[in-house]
């Protein structure tokens, strides 16, 4: 009887592609991959609650996979994915930033999107094996890490939208990731839309998805990136829909330091729960520093002046990058920054942890 270590098979690639990766000089974050990927096809007859039953695993060299245009996930957004960082400590020993708490909201976000909960334990035994047979993409001299992207999606071949979908494709690539030092955010406010009865452009809104990271989340974010483009700013600075409050800047979630005070928006079903995120308050709190969750009036900041002393965000592949400026409807505001900021230091704090050059407390 096969057990569900048996159901994995592993075909290696003839030869690596990291050589042809090597001889960038600063390649691009999230179009090179490493040399293999992992491939799941599973099945349960009632998502809600269900574990999903493992039908085949196979880790094989990245590269096309085979879909039926009618796949129901691409028509309706039935996707949900996650991403984590693979490290290596001093010892040579590889390990994952985070692994449970990044899968727990995978599978939430799975639920909510009706599909199966993964058992996580079959699931990063093979991400496990992934990233050991990449194990050369991971260099800690010059902070090369290894970002794992599961993505997982209803696979039954259907025009329609349901909820009984019982066929699902769960599928890992890994992506080589440097720090080539941050660039610093500029941030665009969207403004009030024509009819007054929010802004321009809206991420999220109670009862949504704002706190899974479902790819539908995304995709309504990509046009109004040009707006803010066309405005000399390189991301966003979400409202929630009245307005009134900020919520998130693009992927991650944001931060500000307020009269010696960090104060950060709460999770209250609209915004992503971060696992950065609650890794820099755990810190925060460790160095006795004030950590507010609650929501934050964009007037608030626009208003503060010297008090507002800094601002940051936070994120699995960002980690943590300054706020240089806000571009508000009528203001703009400039932030403080500099190299002994509190986002350096706790980059570098966070960064050592991960890297096993300090203690996790």
């Amino acid at each position: 009887m096969k057990t569900k270590s048996d159901i994995l098979s592993i075909r290696k690639a003839d030869q690596s592609r990291l050589p042809e990766y090597l001889k960038q000089d600063k390649p691009m974050f999230g179009r090179e991959f490493s040399d293999h990927m992992l491939v799941m096809n599973l099945y349960c007859e009632d998502w809600q609650d269900e574990i999903a039953q493992v039908v085949s695993a196979e880790i094989l060299p990245y590269g096309p996979v085979a879909l039926l245009p009618a796949t129901v996930g691409h028509h309706y957004s039935q996707i949900v994915f996650e991403g984590f960082m693979a490290y290596q400590d001093p010892k040579g020993l590889p390990h994952i930033f985070r692994p449970h708490d990044h899968l727990y909201r995978f599978n939430q976000g799975a639920q909510r999107l009706a599909m199966p909960l993964i058992d996580n334990d079959f699931l990063l035994s093979a991400i496990g094996k992934l990233v050991q047979l990449d194990l050369q993409w991971i260099d800690p001299q010059i902070h090369r890490a290894l970002y794992l992207r599961p993505l997982l999606f209803a696979a039954e071949p259907f025009i329609g939208v349901r909820h009984d979908i019982k066929h699902f494709k769960l599928m890992v690539m890994a992506a080589p990731h440097i720090s080539y030092g941050e660039q610093s955010l500029k941030l665009y406010v969207p403004r009030p839309a024509a009819n007054g009865t929010g802004p321009e452009f809206m991420r999220s809104y109670p009862g949504g998805t704002g706190d899974i990271k479902a790819a539908a989340n995304y995709a309504g974010t990509i046009a109004p990136l040009r707006t803010a483009a066309e405005r000399g700013c390189n991301d966003i600075l979400w409202l929630d829909p009245t307005g009134i409050h900020v919520e998130e800047a693009g992927t991650s979630n944001v931060f500000f330091l307020i009269d010696g005070k960090i104060v950060t928006p709460p999770l209250d079903g609209t915004i992503l729960p971060g696992i950065t995120r609650d890794s820099v308050i755990t810190l925060l709190r460790d160095r006795g520093i004030v950590v507010e969750e609650r929501c934050i009036r964009l007037e608030e900041l626009l208003s503060a002046g010297e008090k507002l002393q800094e601002g940051f965000v936070t994120g699995t592949a960002a980690t943590i990058k300054p706020i240089s400026s806000i571009d508000a409807p009528g203001r703009q505001i400039t932030l403080p920054s500099g190299d002994d900021s509190l986002a350096n230091r706790l980059k570098k704090e966070l960064q050592a942890i991960k890297w096993g050059q300090a203690v996790d407390d």
